[in-house]
Order: structure tokens, then C-alpha cells, then sequence
């Protein structure tokens, strides 16, 4: 039996294919079309097997090369499998049958000669090129091409789309905008993008997608947000990357069935100047020739490759992953924010008078101190271990505490040294002396914590509450000897100080 599972191997019958594709029984005169099977004006032919019929004047088959030869992984009938201007987009090449979405100079997609993905991956988001195949199968043409039973043989029917590549972790984008990712900046994270062939897509390999057996990479490329973003027209012709980045093997050399580069944060921050707490940038992920000239520097799991030269010789021959598959993936937005792994949480408060600690009134209490004692959970997110300092930093890069009370205080002289510039809905923020123990005392002046975990303390804050109503009390972190504050923990505390 020439069909297993979808699998189909020589000897072949048509019969049989007629049978796989769903395609009915013979004619009424009990014979097959082999020209309507191999040219699928049906349709049924699933595209993403890599074995199928192709275009070609040779009428005794195409001679697949699986790869191993100088050829990488091409059929070595090039005049079946690369075409000029054969029914398909003049200028597309078409390899395994396929037409592919590619950015070359002939082909005049990318408006910048030196070929960058950007353009072919912003075209395909926004659809504005409009020109862009899709991996469009371009089967035999009847009266030009001959229809090869044998083309079939390695034909898989169930096989699922090929290829993905895109940044891990990120939502497709959807209604004609990027996918979108963001990170939690705790310490120096690494940003992954990756590249597969997914499991259900048998007898496929990278070097099988490429035309040329070298130069070809999997290719990251970095954009300032600006440089996408305030483009007017589509034309990307004086956009440079300010990072590019490549694994260090080419596409023909990989015997996997994925990639992945990850690249720390704080790299990506030098390179594009992102100094700001929070920022974005856009990376394009795709597949290009790079120029055995370029600059590779080797960064031990990846090469960073200098943008200024990067393709200028190569001619720019991108290509994408199939973006139905992707979900627009090729372009991905990724905001990063600087957010404190150091969180602490206010769960119970205490008069200084009392070790009894009682949860945080949700209707008005009247007190007549302007100090508290907390009960506070602080969680250590970081992947070293924190030093927790009392009321002042004692080292640098400890961490330290505070308070502010928010409400609606009374406009009166003995709130003077309360509140915070003449603003009576908050106080003066007040460092924390903190503790092991629930009376707030003896201090600890410094307080080591493990990595990844999670303890309760208790602090206490002298002068905080001003006279007059309080609504919420906030507790912020500092690890840079106060200069910046990240709040944490906010809660609900309805406290009246009374006169």
C-alpha cells in the first residue's frame, strides 16, 4: 500500500491519491485526470508537506535533494522549483513548490536595497505592500509544466505549517498591529526569540527553506519604538536596527528542529541607549542572508552582527515565517519595566502602646497617637539575596522603608510638620525602623534575606499620621540609598487623629 497514515511512498496509483485527497472516483469514462490532480484547482493538496508536485518541463521527475548534497535542500530541477515569471509574482522565487514571502532587490519589496526585515515584516502587519505572498503554493501549470505522478512520493498529507519564529512568551498581535510583550525588569532578565519547525510538520529542516547553502541565518533585528511607529507611507528605506543578532550557526549547518537566541536585557539596553525606567522598543524576526563579511562578534551563545553591513552584499534575500501561522509575529513591541523585586506589603497595623495587631479599619477609628506599628510580609523576587536596613541605608544597594498617609487632613499649625509641601491630602513620607518582633523592638538595624523568599517583619513609623482624617496608608522600597522609591503595598486605613 503506497499510503500510510497520510504518508505516501512509491509504488503510487492515482487511485489512491484521488482516495487521500478527498477527490472522489474517475471520470465517466473510468479514467483519471493526473493533470487535474498534480495542478489542485481542487485545492486539496496540503501545501506544507515538502514532497508535492511542483512546476517543471522534465517529464520523467524532479530529483528532490534532501539536503546533503551542495544544494541545500532544494530540488535540483531549478527550473521547476525557481521561476521567473511563471504564473506567480514576477520576480518570487518559488522553492518546494512555494512561493515566499521575501524582501529581495530585484524584487523591489524592500524599499532600502541593504534589505532589512523591517520592511517586510512591517508590510505584512499592516498590510500596506499588499504585494506579499504567503507561501503560496504554485503547483504545475497545464500545457507548460508536466503533471508527475511521482512527485508525490514523500507526499504527507496531515503535515501542519512548517515554521514559527517570533519573540517566546509574546501575544500574537492581531488587527493589523505587532504582537506585544512585556517584562518585569527584576534583574538583568534575557529577552528569548526562537525560531522552530514544530513537531507535526515531518521531514522538514532549516536548510531545506534556504535557496543558497550558506550565509543564511535566523535573524533578530532591533528598532527604536519611534523608528516604527512614526513612519508615515510605509517606507522604511532610512531605518537602521540598532541591534542585530544571529545564532551562531547558519541555517544549512542546524540539524535541530529549533532556535533560539537570548539576549540579556541590559545588552539590548546599551546598545539602543534605553535608559529610562520604562521604555519600549520593536524587534523583527525573520531569516536573511548575512555577507561573510560582516562583523560577527561572538557574545558565546549568539552573534551580534554589525547592522551598517550587514546584507549589503547578500542583497537582502529575507524571508518570514508564514504569518497565518505566526499570528504576525514577525513584528513584536516590547515594553519593559523597571519594577522593584523587592515588595512589601502592609497586612495588620498596632498602637505603639500595644502588641495586639488588629486588621486595617474599613470604617472610621479614632486615634490619638501619631505613630504605627505594622505587620509587614516582604517578599525578595531577586536572584541574590537582600539586605533590609532600618529607618536609614546603612550599606549601599541595602534596602530601605517607608510610609505616607493619604487623606484629607486639617488645615491647622500643629500639621505643620506633618504634611508634605503644603498639600494636606498626604504626609511626609516617614522611614520605617524595623524588627523581628511585634513590639517593634530592639531595631534590627540590617536584615539579610534569601533569594526567592518571602518573610514577615514588623515596623514602626513615628509622626505619620498628621490630625484630621486618613483614607490609605502607602508603603514604598528603595535599594539606591532613597533617590528612587517604587510603591509596593498600598491599603484602606480610615483613622480620625483627635485633638
Amino acid at each position: 500500500m503506497s499510503v500510510s497514515n497520510g504518508l505516501v511512498s512509491a509504488p503510487i496509483t492515482i487511485a489512491e491519491m484521488y482516495s487521500l485527497l478527498g477527490l472522489g472516483t474517475a471520470q465517466s469514462d473510468g479514467a483519471y485526470d493526473l493533470a487535474y490532480l498534480c495542478g489542485n484547482s481542487h485545492g486539496k493538496i496540503c501545501k506544507w508537506s515538502r514532497c508535492k508536485p511542483v512546476r517543471g518541463t522534465n517529464p520523467f521527475g524532479t530529483d528532490f535533494d534532501p539536503g546533503t548534497g551542495t544544494t541545500p535542500g532544494n530540488a535540483t530541477d531549478k527550473t521547476g522549483i525557481y521561476a521567473g515569471n511563471r504564473g506567480q509574482a514576477a520576480g518570487k522565487p518559488i522553492y518546494w513548490g512555494m512561493e515566499y514571502p521575501m524582501n529581495t532587490a530585484e524584487q523591489n519589496y524592500c524599499r532600502k536595497a541593504t534589505g532589512n526585515l523591517i520592511q517586510l515584516c512591517y508590510d505584512v502587519v499592516a498590510m500596506s505592500g499588499g504585494n506579499h505572498s504567503n507561501f503560496i503554493y504554485r503547483p504545475p501549470v497545464a500545457g507548460t509544466d508536466y503533471s508527475r505522478l511521482a512527485d508525490f512520493d514523500g507526499y504527507r498529507h496531515n503535515n501542519a505549517q512548517f515554521l514559527d519564529a517570533g519573540v517566546a512568551g509574546a501575544a500574537a498581535g492581531i488587527n493589523a498591529k505587532p504582537a506585544t510583550m512585556s517584562v518585569n525588569r527584576y534583574d538583568d532578565v534575557n529577552v528569548p526569540f526562537y525560531a522552530l519547525i514544530p513537531a507535526d510538520s515531518v521531514g522538514w529542516m532549516f536548510r531545506y527553506l534556504i535557496p543558497e547553502p550558506n550565509e543564511y541565518y535566523f535573524i533578530v533585528e532591533l528598532y527604536k519604538t519611534a523608528d516604527y511607529e512614526s513612519v508615515t507611507g510605509g517606507d522604511f528605506s532610512t531605518k537602521v536596527p540598532f541591534a542585530v543578532f544571529a545564532p551562531k550557526t547558519t541555517l544549512y549547518a542546524t540539524t535541530g528542529m529549533g532556535l533560539r537566541i537570548e539576549v540579556p536585557l541590559s545588552v539590548i539596553e546599551t546598545l539602543g541607549g534605553l535608559t529610562a525606567n520604562n521604555y519600549n522598543f520593536i524587534a523583527c524576526v525573520g531569516f536573511n542572508r548575512v555577507k561573510s563579511s560582516a562583523t560577527k562578534t561572538d557574545k558565546g551563545s549568539y552573534y551580534q552582527i554589525t547592522p551598517a553591513n550587514a546584507y549589503a552584499a547578500a542583497n537582502g534575500a529575507a524571508f518570514i515565517a508564514p504569518y497565518s501561522l505566526s499570528a504576525q509575529r514577525c513584528v513584536t513591541k516590547i515594553t519593559v519595566t523597571k519594577a522593584s523585586p523587592y515588595i512589601a506589603n502592609m497586612l495588620q497595623y498596632a498602637l505603639t502602646t500595644s502588641t495586639a495587631y488588629a486588621n486595617f479599619p474599613s470604617a472610621e477609628t479614632r486615634i490619638s497617637s501619631d505613630s504605627l506599628r505594622f505587620k509587614v510580609r516582604f517578599d525578595n523576587n531577586a536572584n541574590s539575596t537582600a539586605y533590609l536596613d532600618s529607618q536609614t541605608q546603612k550599606a549601599s544597594g541595602h534596602i530601605i522603608l517607608r510610609a505616607t498617609a493619604y487623606g484629607s487632613f486639617d488645615r491647622i499649625p500643629q500639621n505643620m510638620g506633618y504634611i508634605s509641601e503644603d498639600d494636606y491630602s498626604r504626609s511626609k513620607p516617614i522611614p520605617l525602623k524595623i524588627s523581628d518582633q511585634p513590639a517593634a523592638s530592639p531595631e534590627k538595624n540590617s536584615w539579610s534575606m534569601a533569594a526567592k523568599s518571602k518573610t514577615t517583619l514588623y515596623a514602626q513609623a513615628n509622626a505619620l499620621i498628621p490630625y484630621g482624617t486618613t483614607s490609605s496608608i502607602v508603603i514604598e522600597v528603595s535599594n539606591d540609598g532613597g533617590k528612587t522609591w517604587n510603591t509596593t503595598g498600598t491599603v484602606t486605613a480610615y483613622f480620625r487623629r483627635v485633638y
